[in-house]
């Protein structure tokens, strides 16, 4: 590999947890786009309604999460909305965790 050629996957994670400098900063999907961000790029004119959002936004690779005694190591976040403004300004959301049964003694 020359100084010129990109760095695979491989390398640039390697590097990184190296703490050495990689050739760019990568971009890796870890839980997707979201179908909302798909629905409003649209909308919006960004994303033609003929591709694919993974067009628009290119990474580098994904990160696999494995379940850790059936619990992932980002757990998944309800989605809840605490003000909505004028349509051309942003939401703004709360992100709790979801609800989980109580565990009683006895």
């Amino acid at each position: 590999m020359t100084d010129r050629d990109p760095l695979t996957n491989r390398d640039l994670f390697r590097r990184i947890m190296r703490f050495q400098t990689p050739d760019h900063t990568p971009l890796w999907q870890v839980e997707g786009i979201a179908d909302k961000a798909t629905i409003r790029w649209r909308e919006e004119g960004s994303l033609k309604p003929d591709r694919s959002p993974y067009e628009l936004i290119r990474f580098d690779g994904q990160l696999v999460t494995l379940p850790l005694n059936d619990q992932a190591p980002i757990p998944g976040f309800k989605e809840e909305t605490i003000e909505e403004r004028t349509p051309t300004s942003s939401i703004a959301t709360c992100m709790a965790p979801p609800s989980r049964p109580s565990r009683g003694r006895g």
